[in-house]
C-alpha cells in the first residue's frame, strides 16, 4: 500500500513538472510581449505619432480601462469553462491586434484611431485572460507545491517583462514594426505551448452566466461593506487607489512626454526609465521578503508615500538624464514597498470568507487609478507643461496623506495588529 502511494505521488510530481514547463514558457511569452508593449505603446503615442499629452492619456485609458470592465467578467467566464482551452483561444485573439498593428506600421499608415483600437482590443484580451491564467496554475500542481509554483511564475513574469523592455529599446533604431510583430508571435506561440498542457478541469459551476454575474456583484457589495467596517483595511485600499491615480497615472504619461520634449529621446530612453522604476520596485520587494517582513508597516507605508511625493515634486527641476534614472529607481523602491506591505496587510486581515473578493478590490483600485490619473495628467500637461503638471498630483497626494494621517490609524498599524485583526 505504501509503495503504491509513493508511486502515485511520484507520478503526480512528474505530471506537474511536465505541465509546468509549457505553462512557464507561455507565461514568459505573454509577459515578454507585455514588456515589449510597455515601451512600444508610449513610444508610438509620444514619439512616433508625436501626440499631445491629453491624447496619450486617452490612449492609456483605452489600454488599461478594459481591466475595470472585463476583469471580473473574465473571472466569471473562467469559472464556467476549461481554463486551458480558454487560454488557447485568448492567446490567438491576443495575437491579432499586434499583427494588424504591424501591418499598419510597415505600410506607414498608423493613425491615432488605429492605436486606440489596438489598445482597447489588447487591454480586453489581457483582462479576460488574466483570471484564467492564474486559476490554471492551481490545476497543474498539488496544494503543497503552489507557493513554489507561484514564486516561479512571479520570477518568470519579471524576467520576461525586463527582457521585453530591453528589446523594445531598439525600436528607435530598427523601427517599431518588427517588435510589434514579435509581440504577436509571442502571443501565438503561447497558444501552442498551452496546448501541450495535460490537465483536467474541475466540474464547472451549474450557475448560468447571468446568475453568476448577479452573485458576483452581490459579493462585491458585501466585500465593500467588509472593507469599510475594518479600521485596518480601508486606509490601505485608499492608499493603493491614491498611488494608482497620483503615481501610476503620472508614470504612464509624464515619462514618455518628458523623454520626447525635454531629453529629445525615444524608445531607448523610455526603456531605461521603465527598467529603472521596476528594478527599484523589485529590489524593495526582495528586501522585504528576505528580511522576513516589517513590523511597523503603517509607518513604512506612510514614509514611502511621503518619499514618493517628494520625488514626484522634484521632477519639476531639470536634471541630467542619469539623475532622472536614479530618481526612478528610488521612486520604484517606495512603490514596491507600499504595494508589498499593503498586499501583506490585506492578506492577513481579510476574513477567509471574503479574502479573494477583497484582494480583487485591492488590485482593481490600483488598476482603476492608473488610467484615471493618466487621463487627468494628460490634460494638465497640455495646459501647462510636463514639469509644472507633476506638481498637481504631488499636491493631491500630500493632501491625501494629511487626510489619511488624521482620519485613520494607518500610521499606527503594526504586524501584531494585523495578527490580532485576523
Amino acid at each position: 500500500m505504501g509503495h503504491s502511494l509513493a508511486v502515485d505521488e511520484n507520478s503526480q510530481k512528474s505530471a506537474a513538472n511536465h505541465n509546468l514547463m509549457p505553462y512557464f514558457s507561455s507565461h514568459a511569452g505573454w509577459y515578454g510581449a507585455l514588456g515589449l508593449q510597455m515601451v512600444l505603446f508610449p513610444y508610438l503615442a509620444a514619439v512616433y505619432l508625436h501626440l499631445p499629452a491629453r491624447y496619450i492619456g486617452f490612449a492609456q485609458l483605452a489600454l488599461m480601462g478594459p481591466g475595470l470592465l472585463f476583469m471580473l467578467p473574465g473571472g466569471t467566464i473562467a469559472d464556467q469553462i476549461d481554463e486551458r482551452k480558454h487560454l488557447i483561444r485568448m492567446h490567438i485573439f491576443a495575437s491579432l491586434p499586434p499583427f494588424l498593428m504591424a501591418g499598419f506600421l510597415f505600410a506607414d499608415r498608423l493613425t491615432y484611431e488605429v492605436l486606440l483600437i489596438y489598445a482597447f482590443a489588447t487591454g480586453t484580451c489581457t483582462a479576460i485572460a488574466t483570471p484564467a491564467r492564474d486559476a490554471l496554475l492551481n490545476h497543474l500542481v498539488s496544494r503543497e507545491q503552489i507557493p513554489r509554483a507561484v514564486a516561479g511564475a512571479t520570477i518568470t513574469q519579471f524576467a520576461s517583462q525586463m527582457t521585453g523592455m530591453a528589446l523594445a529599446g531598439m525600436a528607435g533604431q530598427l523601427g517599431p514594426g518588427p517588435f510589434v510583430m514579435t509581440h504577436g508571435i509571442c502571443m501565438l506561440s503561447g497558444a501552442f505551448l498551452i496546448s501541450r498542457i495535460t490537465t483536467t478541469k474541475t466540474k464547472p459551476s451549474r450557475l448560468g452566466v447571468r446568475s453568476a454575474f448577479t452573485r458576483q456583484f452581490r459579493d462585491i457589495a458585501d466585500a465593500v461593506r467588509e472593507i469599510a467596517a475594518s479600521a485596518v483595511m480601508w486606509p490601505v485600499l485608499m492608499s493603493n487607489l491614491a498611488v494608482g491615480i497620483c503615481f501610476v497615472g503620472v508614470f504612464l504619461v509624464v515619462v514618455p512626454v518628458t523623454v520626447r520634449d525635454i531629453y529629445n529621446g525615444g524608445s531607448a530612453q523610455i526603456t531605461l526609465l521603465n527598467v529603472a522604476f521596476w528594478l527599484g520596485a523589485s529590489l524593495s520587494s526582495i528586501f522585504i521578503m528576505r528580511r522576513g517582513g516589517v513590523q511597523r508597516r503603517g509607518k513604512v507605508i506612510m514614509g514611502c508615500l511621503v518619499f514618493g511625493t517628494v520625488l514626484l515634486a522634484a521632477m519639476v527641476f531639470h536634471m541630467p538624464f542619469v539623475f532622472l534614472m536614479a530618481l526612478m529607481v528610488f521612486w520604484g523602491c517606495g512603490g514596491g514597498a507600499v504595494l508589498t506591505l499593503g498586499r501583506t496587510i490585506i492578506q492577513e486581515v481579510a476574513p477567509e470568507s471574503h479574502r479573494s473578493r477583497i484582494m480583487a478590490a485591492y488590485q482593481m483600485g490600483f488598476m482603476g487609478g492608473g488610467p484615471i490619473g493618466a487621463l487627468v495628467i494628460g490634460f494638465l500637461i497640455d495646459g501647462y507643461n510636463a514639469k509644472i503638471a507633476v506638481l498637481f498630483p504631488a499636491a493631491a497626494m500630500a493632501l491625501f496623506l494629511l487626510f489619511i494621517a488624521f482620519a485613520s490609524p494607518l500610521w499606527k498599524i503594526e504586524a501584531r495588529h494585523c495578527s490580532q485583526s485576523a
